[in-house]
């Protein structure tokens, strides 16, 4: 009987590990920290990670009256880093706000004290006069590991190559605000969100569910021990 009840609670933990990844098909980060020359606004936008069955769309949306650096500015445009073990490559690199930009894969030149970042996209005629500056920023990355594909989970914040340790800056943006110029970084953990745009939480019903089969082990249990000591 105890086998059966440790059974019923086991499966209950594992339905709300199941329900929470089952919701959460997208993380939000949100660009909280800038080293702006001067005041940049924070926070400067959002950077959305959404799981596709082409990979993982990121989409870079910036505040009212932020642009991305044109490409003359220190660093890229946009700083990431993903688990390197699942190869991931970028593709469909696009600014919805401007489509006469065009973007590359560069290698990011961010260091010291706010760590390095695997991949880099730089806005390659990101310009105040000729075709202009965006605002928005979306591509994918796909890769897999062992067959696996890479997922949401599988973006890593910036490492300290001096110390060997890792930062909690996940993206980083190279911002050109009024004049204003330097990087905002998105610090995490981000935020998961469902495909309804609400908090991935486990049901209810799977709280309940583990509640009831815990409750009934330790009554089991108490039971045995009273009649040990009768």
């Amino acid at each position: 009987m105890i086998k059966h009840v440790f059974l019923l609670a086991s499966l209950a933990v594992a339905s709300v590990a199941a329900s929470t990844s089952a919701y959460a098909d997208s993380i939000i980060y949100t660009l909280n920290t800038s080293t702006c020359s001067n005041a940049c606004v924070v926070p400067a936008g959002t950077v959305r990670l959404s799981d596709t069955s082409q990979g993982v769309v990121v989409d870079v949306q910036l505040a009212s009256g932020m642009y991305f650096n044109p490409k003359t500015s220190e660093g890229p445009s946009f700083a990431f880093s993903a688990d390197p073990d699942f190869v991931p490559t970028i593709s469909d690199v696009s600014s919805p706000d401007n489509s006469a930009l065009s973007f590359t894969m560069v290698t990011p030149d961010i260091n010291g004290k706010d760590g390095d970042f695997n991949y880099g996209i730089q806005c390659d005629n990101c310009d105040m006069i000729g075709p202009g500056l965006a605002s928005e920023l979306t591509f994918t990355v796909s890769g897999n590991k062992g067959g696996v594909p890479i997922t949401v989970w599988n973006f890593i914040p910036s490492y300290l190559v001096s110390s060997g340790t890792s930062t909690d800056y996940y993206f980083a943006v190279d911002i050109n605000q009024d004049g204003n110029t330097g990087l905002i970084y998105a610090e995490g953990p981000g935020v998961p969100v469902g495909s309804d745009e609400t908090p991935a939480v486990p049901e209810l019903s799977s709280f309940l569910l583990v509640g009831t089969g815990l409750t009934t082990f330790g009554g089991i249990v108490h039971h045995k021990l009273s009649r040990k000591k009768l």
